[in-house]
């Protein structure tokens, strides 16, 4: 199913939602594994409005309905690289399931250039920015857990 690194965390509050959380930095492969697993995709980038404040208040109001829908089909696609963000959404979002992808930020940024977009600097920032929060976090969490 998937080819490239990744975390698959389960949920088993929320096992027969068939709700998919995905993570990752920009041009990991989100938003096309996503379409490979469900009918339906939930992303920032489908909302079209100029301002990002009402598209990401549209964002959350479908991501908090689908949470509530029992028979929602659906993956929602977010950044999310710290603990703190993922939890935000997966309470929002009940997914059964939750899927960091970890592509190395080389692999991601040659993606991104690939795409073409208008936005490059967004997305190579982006994807640095996202790598630099994952290990920070993963750095703590690692100084902090003792081994017996």
């Amino acid at each position: 199913m998937i080819d490239q690194p990744h975390i698959v965390i389960e949920h088993p509050q929320w096992a027969g939602h068939n709700v998919t959380l995905i993570c990752g930095p920009p041009g990991s492969g989100k938003s096309t594994l996503a379409a490979s697993l469900h009918q339906r995709v939930i992303e920032v980038e489908n909302y079209t409005h100029p301002e990002l404040r009402v598209r990401l208040r549209a964002f959350g109001l479908d991501v908090h309905k689908t949470g509530r829908n029992i028979a929602a089909n659906v993956a929602v696609v977010r950044g999310a690289p710290t603990i703190e963000e993922r939890s935000h959404h997966e309470g929002m979002c009940r997914p059964a399931r939750t899927i960091v992808l970890l592509v190395d930020a080389a692999t991601c940024h040659q993606r991104v250039d690939a795409r073409g977009r208008d936005d490059l600097g967004f997305q190579h920032r982006g994807i640095d920015e996202w790598w630099a929060k994952y290990l920070r976090e993963a750095s703590t969490a690692m100084r902090t857990t003792r081994t017996w």
